[in-house]
């Protein structure tokens, strides 16, 4: 009975450095994801200086009644304990439209959101959208470690319920 008590401390040990070093990630993870989402909206506010309020704000954006046509360029998919994404703004070429491929099949070529503000849009409004599309791959990783810190604690809990059991008949 000792000896089972001794092995269930032990885990437990080995779980709660486990449960660390992934807090450790997530709030690492997290101030990364902070950090260019603000740098994201600082460059928008610069844009905005120089192009002026009205160049770059939300009537750009295409509506309902519009006929642009707007496909997400990230997508999440979740596997059993890990989230990935699906980030398809590196593979942007030019404006979406039907082409056709060397096999006669069509595809589509990705339409570049920055396009909606003009031909020549502002560097810093460039480095606004890097710093977002890099944010949501990070926003990934910080939901696979959430997920596997949700997994880490009740595995825990029920060790602890487990060893006070133990304890108990000891």
């Amino acid at each position: 009975m000792e000896n089972i008590y001794e092995s269930l401390c032990l885990e437990l040990d080995t779980l709660l450095l486990d449960i660390l070093e992934n807090i450790e990630q997530y709030v690492a993870l997290k101030v990364d994801v902070e950090k260019r989402m603000q740098s994201g909206f600082v460059n928008i506010a610069k844009t905005r200086y120089i192009k002026g309020s009205t160049s770059v704000s939300t009537m750009q954006l295409p509506t309902s009644d519009s006929t642009c046509d707007i496909q997400p360029l990230a997508t999440v998919h979740r596997n059993e304990d890990k989230m990935e994404i699906k980030n398809l703004l590196s593979e942007i070429d030019g404006e979406k439209k039907d082409g056709l491929s060397i096999d006669g099949e069509k595809k589509e070529v990705l339409f570049n959101p920055l396009k909606l503000f003009g031909v020549l849009v502002p560097q810093s409004l460039r480095l606004a959208q890097t710093s977002f599309v890099s944010s949501i791959d990070r926003l990934g990783e910080l939901a696979s470690i959430q997920g596997s810190l949700d997994s880490q604690i009740r595995r825990y809990e029920r060790l602890v319920y487990l060893k006070d059991q133990v304890f108990k008949k000891v």
